[in-house]
C-alpha cells in the first residue's frame, strides 16, 4: 500500500477478508480492520474519511470490549480520534485521546501514548488555539523522548512550527518547519 501498488494490495486485501471473517480471532479482525481502515484513508486522501471509518473502528472497539482486550480497544480507539481529527471534528477526537490517557495513565509511554497525544495536539492547532496547543505538545515530547520514536518527534516540531508562525517569528517558523519536514520525509509518512 505504502508502495502503491494497489492492484496487488487491493487483491491480497480481498483474499484476506473471506479469511479473516471466517476464521480470524479478535486480534486478527482487528488487524485487518486497519488494514481496511488504511485503505479508506488513502482512498479518501487523508480528509473527510466517510462514516464507514466510524463503524468499522466502533464494531473492532465493541468486540475488544465484550472480549476484555485492552491493547486492541486502545488501538481502534487511537483510529476512531484520527477519523474524528481527519472528518475535522476536533472536540470528538480530542476527547478520545484524552479518555486513551486516562485508560492508560499519563505517566505511560509506548505508541498508543504518542498516537493519543498527537491527536489532542492536532486537535488543538486545527482549532488554533495556540497556548494548548503549546501546552500539549510539551507533554507529547516527553513521551516521544522516552521512546525515541522520531516520526512522531517530527509530527510535533511541525506543531511547534506552526505555533512559531502564530507568533510571529518567520525565522524560527521556517527553520523549524524545514527541520521537520527533512526528517519526516526519511519516513515517507503520509503527513509530510
Amino acid at each position: 500500500m505504502h508502495l502503491r501498488k494497489v492492484k496487488l494490495f487491493e487483491a491480497k486485501k480481498e483474499k484476506l477478508q473471506s479469511a479473516v471473517e471466517a476464521y480470524g480471532n479478535l486480534s486478527q479482525k482487528a488487524r485487518y480492520s486497519y488494514v481496511i481502515f488504511t485503505d479508506i484513508l488513502w482512498k479518501n486522501g487523508w480528509y473527510m474519511l466517510p462514516d464507514e471509518t466510524i463503524m468499522i473502528c466502533e464494531a473492532i472497539i465493541n468486540l475488544a470490549k465484550a472480549e476484555n482486550d485492552n491493547n486492541i480497544k486502545i488501538t481502534l480507539l487511537n483510529m476512531l480520534g484520527f477519523t474524528y481529527l481527519f472528518r475535522h471534528e476536533f472536540k470528538k477526537a480530542r476527547k478520545i485521546g484524552l479518555e486513551i490517557l486516562e485508560d492508560i495513565g499519563k505517566n505511560s509511554f509506548g505508541e498508543e501514548i504518542i498516537r493519543a497525544y498527537c491527536t489532542i495536539c492536532f486537535s488543538y492547532r486545527k482549532e488554533k488555539d495556540v497556548e494548548n496547543a503549546r501546552n500539549w505538545v510539551a507533554k507529547a515530547y516527553n513521551a516521544v523522548y522516552f521512546s525515541k520514536n522520531q516520526t512522531f518527534k517530527y509530527l510535533m516540531d511541525s506543531i511547534v512550527s506552526w505555533i512559531h508562525l502564530k507568533e510571529g517569528n518567520l525565522r524560527k517558523a521556517k527553520k523549524s518547519a524545514m527541520d521537520s519536514y527533512k526528517g519526516i520525509k526519511k519516513y515517507r509518512y503520509p503527513f509530510l
